[in-house]
């Protein structure tokens, strides 16, 4: 049966005006509690243990004296934490923007002082390295986020009661911020409001005809716009199952197209 995409948009349209895009999420989140969201080699998350999870982080921002409109830069490989740390910043009002692993200690310092943010995440290996860097440059908050459940922020996150909060937000609230290739230049940092991003996912939705048993095979990586919003905020919407493969390998994509 096919969901009624003209119904969701009429409802996004209605509602954009006093809430973010994790709202429209949340929407499939009570009606799915016990359906799988993302299927990772490193585990499982359900529907119905997102808001729960998100909403620790919301507590740790706030213990961080984050505010709706700062920007949190994230530089960490794919995994259900990180999307559950970039559902959060969209539902706290916070600003996420997501680097390359693969840049350079040099290339994150432009990043870092251009976007000046109020909480870096890196990986765990390089957290001495960036916890020296982010002193430096001036930015008051840094934790570590593994792709194995290891990093800082667990400790952070532990101890932390689940909290409620759901910013609001009108049409033009930044939700994120995406740095170009710097192929003509220095990188710039494209700027994405809740409204974008949830007329792009809405449209695709109808476009690509998506229906309520379809299963999405994620194999990009989760720092540019298709993996991180194309493919991901299409499923949130749908409510969808995702297989979320760590990198594109073609015998395993095949057995699972089979």
């Amino acid at each position: 049966m096919k969901f009624d995409n003209q119904s969701i948009k009429d409802q996004a349209v209605e509602k954009m005006a006093n809430k973010n895009l994790y709202t429209y999420f949340e929407q499939g989140f009570s009606n799915h509690k016990d359906r799988s969201f993302l299927v990772s080699d490193h585990g499982t998350i359900k529907y119905g243990e997102i808001h729960d999870k998100t909403g620790r982080y919301v507590s740790m921002f706030s213990e961080m004296n984050i505010v709706k409109g700062d920007r949190i830069v994230v530089q960490v490989e794919k995994s259900i934490e990180a999307v559950l740390l970039y559902l959060a910043c969209l539902r706290y009002g916070a600003i996420y923007i997501p680097l390359n692993p693969a840049y350079t200690k040099e290339e994150i310092i432009y990043f870092l002082q251009d976007s000046e943010p109020t909480l870096f995440v890196c990986v765990p290996e390089f957290e001495d390295t960036m916890e020296a860097l982010a002193s430096e440059i001036g930015i008051p908050n840094l934790v570590s986020l593994g792709q194995k459940l290891d990093g800082s922020i667990y400790g952070k996150l532990k101890n932390l009661e689940v909290s409620r909060h759901v910013a609001t937000c009108i049409d033009d609230d930044l939700a994120a911020i995406l740095y170009t290739s710097g192929t003509t230049g220095r990188s710039k940092g494209a700027m994405l409001t809740h409204k974008n991003l949830l007329s792009n996912a809405l449209v695709l939705l109808d476009y690509w005809g998506w229906n309520e048993t379809d299963v999405l095979l994620h194999v990009l990586p989760i720092f540019h716009v298709h993996g991180l919003f194309v493919a991901l905020h299409c499923a949130l919407l749908n409510s969808s199952k995702v297989i979320f493969l760590d990198r594109f390998n073609t015998k395993r994509i095949i057995s699972f197209l089979n």
